[in-house]
């Protein structure tokens, strides 16, 4: 086997570029399908909870205790938690995923295509 031979059998990779770019459309994709999913079949929480944490006391008890920095911790701690759970969820993986995708897109712009 000579070497133009050998140099023929070899499979031609795809540039990078072309790469990152597909990749990002199949993240969108799959992170769409499964926010479709997920917002199909999340329950409706239409019974209110008791939420101690918002109640006026349970706020002022806090902040007397642990200041005003205290009563923002729990609040976002309380909404950062909130988004993994139902319908808030079906967001946070389509936000996610469109997220993913642009970086992506940013990274497979980036690329230097090459020429053989």
């Amino acid at each position: 086997m000579d070497k133009q031979s050998k140099h023929d059998t070899v499979k031609k990779r795809l540039p990078a570029h072309v790469l990152f770019y597909a990749a990002s459309i199949a993240i969108l994709i799959a992170g769409m399908v499964c926010a479709a999913f997920i917002f199909i079949s999340a329950a409706n929480n239409d019974i209110p909870d008791l939420d101690l944490e918002n109640s006026k006391a349970y706020q002022f008890q806090l902040e007397k205790i642990g200041g005003k920095s205290a009563v923002f911790g729990v609040q976002l701690t309380h909404w950062f938690s909130s988004l993994w759970h139902g319908k808030p969820l079906a967001y946070t993986v389509a936000v996610l995923s469109i997220i993913a995708a642009i970086i992506l897109c940013w990274l497979g712009n980036r690329q230097e295509p090459y020429e053989e």
